[in-house]
């Protein structure tokens, strides 16, 4: 967890955001900006509901709002590529490797139908709340 949590999912949402807004194809009407928007909100919830720690909430929101912006770059294989655009710019932002490999395990394995550790279980359960 870095000492700014909330200042962290806040600069993610603003490069989501803006990275869908360049990036993302006009003919998404569901895969787009509040869709994103509503998956960090269901991870907040989830994560208060499972009283995960800080570190864990942060990872699963941040994991959330990068869902999505894969599918500006490969379609077939979004979840893959949303696990690398998240790990680039958690990079950027000097965000610890451990952290980093995590969220980009959960978006990895966003496809997974059943899921093996806790926080990968809540991840989906984010996706089809």
């Amino acid at each position: 967890m870095t000492k700014n949590n909330k200042d962290l999912t806040q600069l993610a949402a603003d490069y989501v955001r803006n990275y869908l807004l360049e990036n993302q194809p006009s003919h998404f009407f569901f895969h787009n900006i509040a869709y994103a928007e509503e998956l960090s909100i269901s991870a907040e919830k989830i994560a208060v509901e499972a009283n995960l720690p800080l570190a864990e909430k942060e990872q699963l929101v941040i994991a959330a709002l990068f869902n999505n912006t894969g599918f500006a770059q490969d379609y077939e294989n979004h979840a893959q590529a949303s696990a690398n655009i998240a790990k680039a710019w958690l990079e950027s932002q000097n965000y610890p490797e451990e952290q980093v490999n995590i969220i980009h395990g959960l978006l990895s394995n966003a496809k997974e139908d059943a899921p093996q550790e806790r926080l990968q279980k809540l991840f989906h359960d984010v996706l089809w709340a």
